[in-house]
């Protein structure tokens, strides 16, 4: 488990890097993450470690058990926070073991992973994901616990997802195939994602994916 915890560290250093050099317009650039900028994204990427669990399991509340409404509500407020505040809270709190309830490293990982993919694509910024890392978000985003918050019910159920620039897989079925990159967006509903996958089983995970 520690490891996992160096691999988010690494991943918000990475990202810290890359906001760094960012001019003032492109914090408001529209991110892959539908409905957000890069600034709120950014703003939604440091909600865990400035919260704690007892704040987030108020706020949870106040939202109902909604997730999605918390984190929305967070990125909005917060996106009023100056970008070199966000960024110096991410620096800082790089090594913050933080793990939602309900989730294990994976799930601040695979964050840390979809979010910085959010913000490099459409600001076009080359962010590395190393392989490693690459397949141990594959395998959480496939998993069940999963389905709570990140990916939909029944999302690759009958499909095979394979790599096309490396050697991981799962599943049968239908097959779904692409690159590493565009198979993490697809599996979390990033329409960008899907330009680059083949298959026969494609049309099915992208209607899966948009629907409600």
């Amino acid at each position: 488990m520690s490891d996992l915890f160096t691999k988010i560290h690494d991943q918000r250093i990475a990202l810290v890097e890359m906001l760094s050099s960012f001019r003032a317009e492109e914090w408001q650039t529209p991110s892959l993450c539908e409905g957000w900028t890069v600034h709120e994204v950014v703003a939604h990427l440091t909600m865990p470690i400035n919260l704690g669990v007892p704040s987030l399991v108020f706020r949870m509340l106040g939202a109902r058990g909604n997730y999605a409404r918390l984190s929305d509500r967070y990125a909005r407020s917060q996106s009023k926070v100056p970008s070199s505040e966000l960024v110096a809270i991410l620096k800082k709190e790089a090594s913050n073991n933080f793990t939602p309830p309900g989730f294990g490293p994976e799930a601040p990982l695979t964050d840390s992973v979809i979010h910085g993919y959010d913000i490099a694509i459409p600001t076009h910024r080359s962010l590395v994901i190393p392989e490693e890392t690459s397949k141990l978000v594959l395998n959480f985003l496939v998993s069940t616990k999963a389905e709570k918050d990140f990916t939909k019910r029944g999302l690759v159920t009958g499909l095979r997802l394979e790599c096309s620039d490396g050697d991981w897989s799962y599943g049968s079925g239908s097959l779904v195939r692409g690159p590493t990159t565009s198979l993490l967006l697809s599996l979390t509903g990033r329409a960008a994602g899907f330009a680059s996958l083949e298959g026969d089983g494609v049309a099915d995970l992208r209607r899966r994916s948009s629907s409600a």
